[in-house]
């Protein structure tokens, strides 16, 4: 028996994440979840349709490095062949950048199911990635900007996906507020009622406009350092909110671009994209596209800072949560599918002991609940040391039972020492018997109720043990080395 919670162990403490089938995590991330390190997710949509190649490939792989650099694994997340990469090879980087040989589709929400059964390339919106880095348990996402409610949108009603899945996704994105072609105010009301944590990161609550540094609006709260948000983070998960967190960081001051001049080139994009008649999930890619031809190009520097900037904080950021995590034996989330909760440091003794008591007790349980379900919940002639319930019954009557939902259909036949009232099957009165039947059936139910919720106690003990016997070897594994 120990043999084989041995050989299992890994593999049940793995499960415990529910990866779905059509994501694969790339060995470098899938040892950072196992092992509770700091991870940062990255969008891929700034690689597939937010800069020109190849500077979206250098920008993908100089961002990966500031991840690493500052102590946490990149996971850059995208489809490449109908399948979800979390986490991504230089290869894979390049084939995914290289957009002319196969064009890549801006994936968000809606458009999963369509990429994956036709195996095609994807880069992963802000909604998209969001998506995926929640079903992983990755708890940290930074990004450029976030998409929001259009300015025309009172009448095209075009309000991005990203607020809502910000709004059901347990992740804090770090990212330079939402973009500068959007409306800002409209999109914090927005925020808010979807029950979005929405905070400045830095000296004050301005909230800034992706390119610029400020907006003309204030965030509901201000942080000032990366152990300030890891804890606000941590506390949310805590609580058990399923909504995510927004850490608005403005662009560095060297690379920020006027905010009264970039008003007047974004309503100029703008006035192209309405003569062009371009809308919908086009439209973003477009104006960020005519922005930086009309800036000659500072646009998109500004833009490559900015999202370098917000690596560096997200990954600071990751690095504190993960420290807080270690603090209170890595459970920063109630308990569900994202987080082995509970692991400890048992000796194998210790387990194996556990293990082997944990397994009587089920056979037990089993063997009990087998003979109640061949006697329907109500055996006719039931031990006296198991069932006392009947044993003023038993003496009096010899019955064939086939007993109904509403205890109606009970054949009785007259014994020698039963009673007169007994004589005539199907005709009962009250103190026949009949209600100490009832009673009796009524506790045989109870009692198949508590060993049904024993039972379920001791599946959850069982995962728990695996867990630490996981946990135990893979310790055991890393002292070899």
């Amino acid at each position: 028996m120990w043999s084989v919670f041995k050989r299992n162990a890994i593999k049940v403490y793995n499960k415990n994440i529910r990866i779905p089938t059509c994501i694969d995590i790339s060995k470098q991330v899938k040892h950072a979840l196992q092992n509770n390190l700091p991870i940062v997710a990255l969008e891929s949509t700034i690689i597939t349709h937010g800069m020109p190649y190849p500077k979206n490939l250098m920008c993908a792989q100089e961002v990966e490095s500031v991840v690493r650099e500052n102590g946490a694994t990149p996971a850059t997340i995208a489809i490449l062949g109908g399948r979800i990469k979390v986490g991504l090879s230089t290869s894979q980087l390049t084939e995914l950048a290289d957009t002319e040989k196969k064009k890549p589709i801006k994936t968000s929400r809606r458009d999963f199911g369509y990429v994956l059964a036709n195996k095609l390339n994807g880069g992963t919106t802000v909604a998209g990635t969001l998506i995926v880095a929640k079903e992983v348990g990755i708890e940290v996402f930074g990004t450029g900007g976030l998409g929001g409610v259009h300015r025309d949108a009172a009448v095209t009603f075009d309000i991005s996906a990203d607020l809502i899945e910000l709004g059901n996704s347990p992740v804090a994105v770090v990212s330079s507020g939402v973009k500068s072609i959007l409306d800002i105010p409209k999109t914090l009301e927005y925020l808010e009622t979807q029950g979005v944590f929405v905070a400045t990161f830095g000296k004050d609550k301005a909230f800034p406009a992706f390119y610029c540094r400020t907006s003309n609006c204030d965030a509901p709260y201000n942080v000032t350092s990366a152990f300030e948000a890891a804890n606000i983070i941590r506390n949310h998960f805590n609580l058990g909110l399923k909504s995510g967190l927004l850490f608005a960081v403005p662009v560095l001051e060297e690379f920020a671009m006027d905010p009264q001049k970039m008003d007047k080139i974004i309503e100029q994009a703008l006035l192209s994209a309405n003569k062009k008649d371009i809308s919908g999930k086009e439209i973003t890619p477009y104006l960020l596209s005519e922005i930086s031809k009309i800036t000659q190009g500072s646009s998109l520097e500004t833009n490559i800072a900015l999202i370098k900037n917000n690596a560096k904080v997200a990954t600071n950021i990751a690095v504190e949560l993960t420290k807080l995590k270690r603090e209170s034996n890595g459970n920063t989330r109630v308990p569900g599918k994202y987080v082995s909760t509970d692991i400890g440091n048992k000796p194998r003794s210790v387990l194996k002991r556990l293990w082997d008591k944990l397994r009587r007790r089920k056979s037990i349980l089993a063997e009990e609940r087998r003979e109640l379900m061949a006697t329907g919940g109500g055996p006719p002639k039931p031990p006296a040391s198991r069932q006392p319930e009947f044993d003023n019954l038993i003496p009096h009557l010899n019955f064939e039972t086939n007993v109904d939902d509403d205890f109606e259909g009970i054949n009785l036949k007259n014994n020698a020492q039963g009673t007169s009232a007994l004589k005539k099957p199907h005709v009962y009165k009250e103190n026949d018997g009949l209600n100490e039947l009832k009673k009796a059936r009524l506790q045989l139910i109870k009692r198949e109720e508590a060993q049904m919720e024993e039972l379920h106690m001791i599946r959850m003990k069982e995962a728990q043990y695996r867990r630490e016997a996981a946990k135990f070897l893979m310790m055991q594994e890393e002292k070899k080395k």
